[in-house]
């Protein structure tokens, strides 16, 4: 912030850091100088101390800290995170600057973490049940549109088709032109029917939603 005044600081002993500082200027233009140094200041010693999962701290850095670097140049703040894993299986985050950018930064760094542990609920979710002996076997290609609405919320309704057909259904985890093959299998053959019905009732529900939006 450019306040017009002249700056001047000397040392009065190496041994002390806390050496005064002279301003120089206009009455109006010592006081914009004296509401800058105090906002630097402020920003300073604002700093705040959180904690992550420490699992989660590589996707919050990024490759090569890239991630982290983007959130501080955004944020226009200082974040450190500490080396040292505490008792509960945590790291803490650092965060130094404007009250609201460390709240912008702490935020990001949360939306980062949500991302993460929504991709591994998905995965969780679609993750191969166990094939019983000589199972009946039927498989379905899904549009990449319909999958997550099987899926449901963090597997939810994949789950209640396996509970009221119990069939075991399972998505493959590759796509192909646009779809994912959903495998769905079971000892009995209506079992494996009444899932395939709740899936198709799934997906007809859906593109009624669709239409009529």
């Amino acid at each position: 912030m450019k306040t017009g005044v002249r700056c001047l600081t000397y040392r009065k002993s190496w041994a002390q850091h806390n050496d005064p500082i002279h301003f120089y200027g206009y009455p109006d233009m010592l006081r914009n100088a004296k509401t800058a140094l105090d906002k630097i200041v402020s920003d300073f010693y604002n700093q705040k101390i959180y904690k992550i999962d420490a699992k989660f701290v590589g996707e919050v850095m990024g490759k090569s800290g890239v991630n982290l670097k983007e959130i501080q140049r955004k944020t226009n703040t200082n974040i450190r995170i500490s080396n040292e894993i505490n008792e509960e299986g945590t790291r803490d985050v650092m965060i130094r600057g404007d009250e609201q950018c460390v709240e912008k930064a702490w935020a990001w760094i949360l939306e980062v973490i949500q991302k993460r542990k929504k991709e591994e609920e998905e995965k969780e979710a679609v993750k191969k049940f166990e094939f019983p002996a000589n199972p009946i076997i039927h498989e379905m290609e899904i549009p990449l549109f319909y999958v997550p609405r099987i899926l449901g919320k963090r597997g939810s309704k994949i789950r209640q088709i396996h509970k009221v057909s119990g069939a075991n259904l399972s998505f493959e985890e590759f796509e192909i032109k646009g779809h994912k093959t959903l495998k769905i299998s079971g000892t009995r053959q209506e079992d494996v029917d009444r899932a395939v019905r709740e899936v198709e009732d799934v997906m007809r529900r859906c593109e009624k939603y669709e239409k009529g939006r």
